[in-house]
């Protein structure tokens, strides 16, 4: 599926150490000024990322990195930027000259195959710096996936190679062709959007996910219709059929569920993102760990953008307000925005990840993969307010999922 979305594009990373062309090397292949290039180490400092569309990949995101060898006063730090790229790429691509093989270049391949992120070796600089024999035959014994170039003289040839070897690695399981909507609307469809106008609202515009269904209805060939909570009663009176789904901003859940008649399917945009991208069934189970929360209980929130708090941020003002009101307890929140996390979350009862409609499907999974290897819950906003709110069955109804209230641990598809 084509897409301008950078969290539903191919997320490609280029490592290897300071001046083995990274930088030229990406130049190179997409024929465009995408990175700075200069003989000086240390050029690429923190990691610099580039959208654009790359055949026969299609929509891809590069990510050129800092030198893993950066010995400079900074180094660490941008070497430390550099390792947190591999959480978020689908492949990476290791660039090294023809005489560049040793501990570091090993371990990077040791990673890789550990996060299971497939790889392809570009050895860089061949109009100057030959491939090494015992290299040559170490990389073919090992039967790594390399190519020889020079990003000054290779040619269109050589390009084709190695964008039809970058097409081959590419994940068997072609995630982003699974739509947000997949078997929830159908054609003619009427789905009405409950989009909340409050302090965090953008002016004149609507957010991402907003937008992405709005398409998806129409992709699916349905009508969409776009309201605030308080004109809900209003349905009834201007159309001659009830909706077939309410989708609703997570936040207003509250005035939503009161105001829609209970035969209306009601979701949340946040519940069908964590429905696409991540685990649903391990989330589920998250929301129900917010019974288990008590006082002096830590809360970790995870924002996966970053933006100006306002004084009703749903992060570190509602969520934290709901939690008391839910548990009757006083529970200590601690909020994380963009690509970071704790180093170390073992003193987390909870993890409540957003909608993480900016993060990209292998971000998402191995942020939960992180949390539950620490042994922690998770869960996300939209399911954990649904719970809060005494709604969660409602809201995970027209996903096709149901549970037993009195078994926390029974959760699953309705035949």
């Amino acid at each position: 599926m084509k897409t301008n979305l950078k969290s539903m594009r191919w997320h490609i990373g280029v490592f290897g150490p300071t001046n083995a062309g990274k930088s030229s090397f990406i130049n190179w292949l997409t024929q465009q000024p995408v990175a700075i290039t200069d003989p000086t180490p240390g050029t690429t400092t923190d990691p610099v990322e580039k959208t654009m569309e790359l055949l026969p990949l299609g929509p891809v995101v590069w990510y050129d990195t800092a030198g893993y060898n950066d010995n400079t006063m900074l180094g660490e730090e941008r070497v430390k930027k550099t390792r947190e790229i591999l959480q978020r790429i689908d492949m990476a691509v290791l660039v090294l000259d023809g005489q560049t093989w040793g501990k570091q270049e090993k371990d990077w391949i040791h990673q890789f195959n550990k996060m299971k992120i497939p790889f392809l070796i570009v050895v860089n600089h061949s109009d100057y710096i030959p491939l090494n024999e015992s290299i040559e035959k170490e990389l073919n014994e090992n039967q790594y996936p390399f190519l020889t170039i020079s990003s000054i003289y290779s040619d269109d040839q050589d390009r084709t190679l190695i964008k039809n070897q970058l097409s081959k690695l590419l994940p068997d399981k072609i995630w982003v062709e699974k739509p947000l909507l997949q078997g929830i609307v159908h054609e003619n469809d009427l789905v009405a959007l409950v989009i909340p106008i409050d302090l965090s609202a953008p002016k004149g515009r609507i957010i991402l996910p907003q937008q992405q269904v709005i398409r998806e209805i129409i992709d699916q060939k349905g009508l969409s219709m776009v309201i605030v909570p308080e004109k809900i009663p209003l349905l009834s009176h201007y159309c001659n059929r009830k909706p077939d789904l309410l989708i609703t901003d997570s936040q207003a859940f509250e005035e939503v569920f009161r105001l829609t008649p209970p035969d209306i399917p009601v979701t949340s945009f946040s519940i069908l993102f964590a429905h696409q991208r991540g685990n649903f069934e391990q989330l589920l189970q998250g929301a129900f760990h917010l019974r288990k929360l008590k006082k002096g209980d830590k809360v970790l929130i995870l924002e996966a953008c970053s933006h100006h708090p306002t004084s009703d941020d749903i992060g570190r003002v509602k969520l934290p307000l709901w939690l008391k009101e839910y548990t009757g307890e006083e529970i200590e929140c601690e909020v994380y925005s963009g690509h970071a996390m704790p180093s170390k979350l073992e003193s987390y009862q909870l993890v409540i990840q957003c909608g993480s409609c900016m993060l990209n499907q292998r971000e998402v999974q191995n942020r939960i993969n992180e949390i539950s290897n620490a042994g922690i819950c998770v869960t996300n906003y939209g399911l954990a307010i649904a719970e809060m709110k005494s709604h969660l069955d409602r809201a995970i109804y027209p996903l096709g999922y149901s549970y037993t209230k009195d078994a926390l641990s029974c959760a699953g598809r309705i035949p």
